[in-house]
């Protein structure tokens, strides 16, 4: 009872800390414009004016301004609340795996502080839903290993509802996937209940738009061809940047309220994986790892700095899983994740001020405008 007391209240902190100025800036930024149109449109029961992605996302945007109106809130309020739903679900993950508490805690800490986290958690986009949504898929596998088949339809299930959102979560659908590979029964109800949910998510926008049923592989269709060869033109080669420079980035994308990676994180990170690999502690590293690897083969030809979210927020149980082998191992005479947290709250702490529309007299970095 302890733990989902711990988790709850997870889920209330990090609300409250991504809520605050939430209205500012008063205007979209970057791609919200796209999908709050989407979501003007759902609500209309128009047709869609954001084809070329999932239309899952877009539903819980919607509801935000159904329920608090067209306004700033509105366009935010559910990015904030799966925000909060990705961290308390990678704490209940974490700690599912490892047993710890302490590296479930220190592993949310580290997503909280970690920029990416906290910036995509407040902008009316795409990602943190999936994000979200895949992390419920992890927790619902990994607490399902030798439970009864719902569990692995949970899992899958959340696992359609992310594609739903937004297509990069297969990869981490593919890693969990491979997992169980070696139990046939078990993987039919994983990718069984992942498709029959993935199909589900197109439903209400059918329905909106007093379509047919075909109209589900027409719209997958057209969003495969967009993808894999409209999105030539389609694209802001300003914005754009190849995968290989998110690594070591360290200029803020000020369209997205300066989001840049907390480099704490980064460096931090790239050796953990090397301790995690030591341990075989192959998770997370695959799926920190696989989320990259997706752009690196990936054929499109603009490619934006927040397609980093899902690979730099799986450094945080990465960083987490390795401190908690180290303590175990004794081979520190101190405790790293304190070290960890400490830095990586200062680097959050530098960014805070422009990462939140503060005044100016509340921003650390000397880049705010």
């Amino acid at each position: 009872m302890k733990n989902v007391q711990v988790i709850l209240i997870s889920f209330i902190a990090s609300w409250g800390l991504l809520a605050f100025n939430l209205s500012s800036p008063p205007q979209p930024v970057f791609d919200e414009r796209c999908y709050l149109e989407a979501a003007r449109a759902f609500i209309a029961g128009a047709p869609t004016t954001n084809p070329v992605h999932p239309p899952m996302a877009k539903y819980f945007i919607a509801i935000g301004i159904k329920v608090l109106g067209d306004n700033p809130w509105g366009w935010r309020i559910a990015s904030t609340l799966f925000g909060a739903l990705a961290l308390s679900m990678m704490l209940a993950w974490v700690l599912e795996l490892t047993g710890s508490r302490t590296a479930a805690i220190t592993a949310a800490v580290i997503l909280a502080f970690n920029n990416f986290w906290f910036v995509m958690s407040r902008v009316a986009m795409l990602s943190i839903f999936s994000f979200a949504l895949s992390l419920v898929g992890l927790y619902c596998y990994t607490a399902g290993r030798k439970k009864n088949v719902a569990w692995l339809i949970a899992s899958g299930s959340a696992f359609g509802f992310a594609i739903g959102c937004r297509w990069g979560a297969i990869v981490v659908f593919g890693i969990t996937c491979l997992l169980s590979c070696r139990h046939i029964k078990r993987t039919v109800y994983l990718a069984g209940s992942a498709v029959l949910a993935y199909a589900v998510s197109f439903a209400p926008l059918i329905i909106r738009e007093h379509d047919r049923i075909r109209a589900l592989i027409d719209m997958n269709v057209f969003m495969w061809h967009f993808h894999r060869y409209e999105s030539i033109s389609s694209g802001n080669p300003n914005f754009a940047q190849p995968w290989y420079k998110w690594i070591f980035r360290t200029q803020p994308q000020n369209t997205l309220d300066y989001l840049v990676a907390n480099h704490v994180v980064t460096y931090v990170g790239l050796a953990a994986i090397v301790v995690a690999l030591y341990y075989k502690e192959y998770l997370p590293v695959a799926l920190c790892i696989g989320s990259l690897s997706l752009w690196a083969i990936s054929l499109r030809p603009c490619m934006y700095y927040y397609y980093y979210l899902e690979t730099f927020s799986f450094l945080a149980p990465v960083i987490a899983i390795a401190c908690w082998r180290l303590n175990q191992s004794k081979r520190l005479s101190f405790r790293p994740e304190i070290v960890v947290i400490g830095l990586t709250f200062a680097g959050f702490i530098y960014r805070y001020g422009a990462m939140t529309a503060l005044p100016a007299s509340w921003d650390f970095t000397l880049f705010y405008n």
